[in-house]
């Protein structure tokens, strides 16, 4: 892994090697390293060791891109050339915006050296967790862990340079019963090794698969519904996405004003929600900067339930006369106390819903999503579980989830599915009423 000097030496090459008008970098590398298990065995296993180094060349608004992995002096000018020629062949860009001049960035504590030297070998021993509690339990696991160890770095002909590293350790299990008529799913994820508990996620797993054996069916329709802390960063990370002022402000966007313009400053949603993202966070750190190298801060999305900010690319951030705000570099939303077992004593009827999956837009405009429930869907009568449910498709808006939430617990740092990185921090909810519109028998 590159050094801030080694990889300020690289850049320094690049840029003197250039003839471009302006010329934009990203380098980066590291190690990523696997192990995959699967019916109670390891399966395949790999690590990746590689610096990538990508050369955009800019000749007033035309733009040639080159990535390439080996910097010795001859490769390096071979892909300056080519990234010059191609932009030479390039239309212009109506929205190219020069490159930035110097920026100051956080200082983000998103990097273990003891995961860095000693998370490969941790695989091993997390996986093997897995699969004796699922032999014990009489279960087949399957799952997925990782661990990483990066830098990145930003950098420009006007004088930028940004060099940050961050590690990461993710870990992933969906329990079987043998059966095969119960399905359970537990995810974590840290910058740390140290807060992988592979005990606990495997329990989770093997339970949630016990209980949801022979699911009974239920009639779609609206039900009040506990969300677990997973299920809610799935859908708070697509109402965050859409975030955008530019299409708030041509009328394309729930964010968009009547009047023309967007809603900021509009109270939208439950006065108890605040969501904010924050680089510098210590339990989910994320990456000083943002899109074009524009610096990261902590900033408020919403909050007292209103809404804040929206995010902004520079284009449309100098058109309107705004500063630029990236999309967020993690999710945080500050939730109250106690757990979802919290949640459901106090709920006399309900569904617990413990995972989403193939999250699809259908309505941009009013941020209308489509779904389904997995791995674990349970009903809820007089404050205990009374029995697993069939799995359900799901058309809902994050939008009516926030403005809808009855209850909430405390926040904890959660791996949904599908992301392999420690930034979210969220809160398992109680919503009012949740849409469910057919069955979706597979389990």
């Amino acid at each position: 892994m590159h050094t801030r000097e080694q990889a300020k030496a690289i850049i320094d090459r690049v840029l003197s090697l250039s003839k471009a008008d302006e010329i934009s970098i990203r380098l980066s590398g590291g190690t990523t390293s696997h192990l995959r298990f699967a019916r109670n065995a390891t399966s395949t296993s790999g690590s990746y060791q590689g610096p990538s180094l990508n050369i955009a060349s800019s000749f007033g608004k035309r733009t040639g891109s080159v990535k390439v992995n080996q910097f010795d002096t001859d490769s390096l000018k071979r892909a300056l050339r080519r990234s010059e020629e191609l932009a030479s062949l390039a239309p212009e860009d109506p929205e190219h915006m020069p490159a930035l001049n110097r920026q100051n960035y956080p200082a983000v504590a998103g990097f273990s050296q003891k995961t860095a030297d000693h998370g490969a070998e941790k695989l091993a021993d997390w996986v093997n967790t897995c699969i004796g509690q699922a032999e014990s339990a009489g279960v087949k696991a399957a799952g997925y862990s990782q661990t990483t160890a990066r830098y990145s770095c930003v950098a420009n002909s006007r004088g930028l340079f940004g060099y940050h590293q961050s590690s990461g350790a993710y870990l992933s299990e969906t329990a079987r019963t043998d059966d095969d008529t119960g399905s359970g799913w537990a995810a974590t994820a840290s910058h740390r090794i140290e807060d992988i508990d592979a005990p606990l996620i495997s329990r989770t797993a093997v339970n949630k698969a016990k209980l949801s054996a022979k699911a009974r069916p239920i009639e779609p329709g609206k039900y009040v519904t506990i969300l677990e802390p997973a299920c809610v960063a799935n859908l708070i990370a697509m109402a965050v996405w859409f975030m955008g002022k530019r299409a708030a402000d041509e009328g394309r966007s729930y964010f968009s004003a009547a009047a023309g313009g967007n809603r900021i400053g509009e109270k939208l949603f439950d006065e108890r929600i605040h969501i904010y993202s924050d680089p510098a966070d210590p339990n989910v750190p994320g990456s000083p900067w943002g899109s074009d190298g524009v610096p990261q801060t902590r900033r408020d999305w919403i909050k007292g339930g209103v809404l804040e900010n929206l995010h902004v690319d520079r284009y449309w951030a100098k058109k309107t006369g705004v500063e630029p705000i990236p999309q967020p570099a993690n999710l945080i939303w500050k939730g109250r106390r106690g757990s979802v077992d919290d949640l459901v004593a106090s709920t006399e009827r309900g569904i617990l819903v413990t995972s989403l999956w193939y999250i699809r837009p259908v309505d941009r405009r009013t941020l209308l999503f489509t779904g389904i429930t997995r791995d674990g869907v349970f009903w809820i009568e007089n404050g205990k579980i009374a029995h697993p449910v069939q799995n359900l498709r799901w058309n809902e808006s994050p939008i009516n989830v926030l403005g809808n939430l009855d209850a909430m617990s405390a926040s904890q740092r959660v791996a949904p599915r599908n992301w392999r990185t420690a930034t979210a921090m969220l809160p398992a909810i109680r919503v009012k009423e949740f849409h469910f519109t057919s069955r979706s028998e597979a389990v």
